[in-house]
């Protein structure tokens, strides 16, 4: 038996081969993930709030969880209908505010006060997901997220319930470039350009320099393993 010429071999093993899994978009849902936001706030002398010399408060730094609320994928866009989160915690000693504080999204505002979108998303076709429009295989995409103002708020010491918020006639947006839903550790998400900032109707400052940067979620087992030498070690200190 004579063998088939290996090009007709070929043209047979395409023909009878299974066709690739059919992409699927990504559908609507909820992506989350830790983040470090950072800022400069520069404090103009001779207001309410700070009678005296100008102030530069540079990294002022809050920690929290962000999370986005997207819609069904169109075409190669993803559309972030609103956010969640967003409200980055810290503590300052440098003598300004000396207590904790938080900002971004938190009253007046919500997470409806801000949208954005995903654009030039690109799938992985070896992703296990990629078949049902999963996140995991989300491989890449252009991220915006805007809104018109955001808010920052003493919570203790002296200075307890002052609360500041950004001219919402010049509105913000943050921007990234996004290796997966959610993004990997790392990753930074930038927002340029001076920001005014209001104490009620007096102009008092200016935020800048911001930017989010994407931090490792802890393992559960981690966690639990974290919390597990922590109780022995308590226990032998105990006896």
């Amino acid at each position: 038996m004579r063998r088939l010429p290996a090009l007709l071999v070929v043209l047979l093993w395409v023909t009878h081969s299974p066709p690739p899994a059919n992409a699927e978009l990504i559908g609507a849902g909820q992506i989350s993930f830790h983040a470090t936001a950072i800022q400069d706030i520069t404090l103009n002398g001779g207001t309410v709030i700070n009678p005296g010399a100008e102030i530069v408060i540079s990294d002022v730094v809050g920690t929290g969880i962000a999370g986005l609320n997207i819609g069904d994928q169109v075409g190669d866009t993803i559309p972030i209908i609103s956010v969640f989160g967003w409200e980055f915690v810290g503590t300052d000693t440098s003598g300004v505010v000396n207590g904790d504080f938080r900002f971004g999204n938190i009253p007046p505002f919500t997470g409806a006060d801000y949208s954005g979108q995903i654009t030039n998303v690109v799938q992985d076709n070896t992703d296990p997901g990629f078949a049902t429009g999963d996140p995991s295989s989300f491989l890449s995409g252009n991220y915006s997220v805007s809104g018109d103002s955001f808010a920052f708020e003493v919570l203790t010491g002296e200075s307890a319930g002052l609360l500041l918020t950004t001219d919402p006639a010049q509105g913000f947006s943050f921007t990234s470039t996004f290796d997966g839903l959610p993004p990997s550790a790392g990753t930074v998400i930038t927002s340029s350009g001076d920001l005014d900032i209001y104490f009620g109707t007096e102009l008092v400052g200016f935020s800048s320099n911001r930017r989010i940067i994407v931090t490792a979620i802890p393992e559960p087992g981690g966690v639990a393993c974290l919390l597990l030498l922590t109780a022995l070690v308590t226990g032998r200190r105990r006896r």
